[in-house]
C-alpha cells in the first residue's frame, strides 16, 4: 500500500496527488488549509496508516489480507523523513517491523533499536548527497548497499537536461577513499 505523507506528494502542482485525481483527492490536505507550513504531520501519517494496515477499523485498506509484515518505505526526501521517523517517533510508536530506505541524503540512523533496517544508495548519493558521511557499519540491524556508477536521476531529468545539474551537483570535496577524475 502506497501512502503519501508530504505536502508536494499532495498538493504539489505537477504530480501531487490533488492534481492527479481530483475526483478522489481534491479535499486530501495536509496543511490544514495552508496554516501548516512544514511537513510535521507526515511521521503521525506514517503511524496512522501502519496501524490501519495492522489493525484495520470500518474500511480494510487490504481487503482481509493479513499482512505478515509493515514495512516503510521511502526514497530521497521521504528517506530524509524517514530515517527522522526511525530515530524519533519508531521508538515509541513500534508500528513498523522494518525500513527500506533508498536515495538517501546523509543522515546517520539509530543504532540502538532491533528494527531492521535496508538501506540502498547510488553513488551519486554517497558522493554528492552526503551518504558518504553518514556511512555506518552494517550489523544485525543495518544493511548498506551502495551500486556504484549508479544516479540518482535520470539523465532525462529536467534539472539535468536544462542545468547540467548531474554534471556539477557535488558541492562536496571528493572523499579520501573515492577515486578522483582520470
Amino acid at each position: 500500500m502506497g501512502v503519501s505523507v508530504q505536502a508536494a506528494g499532495i498538493h504539489g502542482t505537477v504530480a501531487g496527488l490533488r492534481v492527479w485525481s481530483p475526483d478522489r483527492y481534491g479535499d486530501l490536505d495536509v496543511t490544514d488549509n495552508g496554516t501548516i507550513t512544514t511537513d510535521d504531520l507526515s511521521f503521525d501519517i506514517w503511524s496512522q496508516a501502519a496501524k490501519a494496515i495492522r489493525e484495520p477499523q470500518g474500511v480494510d485498506p487490504l481487503g482481509g489480507l493479513a499482512p505478515r509484515m509493515v514495512i516503510a518505505t521511502g526514497a530521497f526526501q521521504s528517506e530524509y523523513f524517514l530515517v527522522w521517523y526511525h530515530n524519533s517517533v519508531h521508538p515509541l510508536a513500534h508500528v513498523y517491523d522494518g525500513f527500506l530506505l533508498y536515495l538517501g541524503v546523509g543522515r546517520l540512523l539509530r543504532t540502538d533499536l532491533a528494527t531492521k533496517v535496508i538501506k540502498v544508495d547510488t553513488e551519486n548519493d554517497v558522493l554528492a548527497l552526503g551518504e558518504y558521511y553518514a556511512r555506518q557499519a552494517d550489523s544485525d540491524h543495518l544493511r548498506t548497499y551502495e551500486v556504484a556508477g549508479a544516479s540518482h536521476v535520470g539523465y532525462s531529468h529536467p534539472n539535468c537536461a536544462v542545468k547540467s545539474w548531474c554534471a556539477t551537483a557535488c558541492r562536496l570535496p571528493t572523499p579520501p577513499s573515492a577515486p578522483g577524475p582520470p
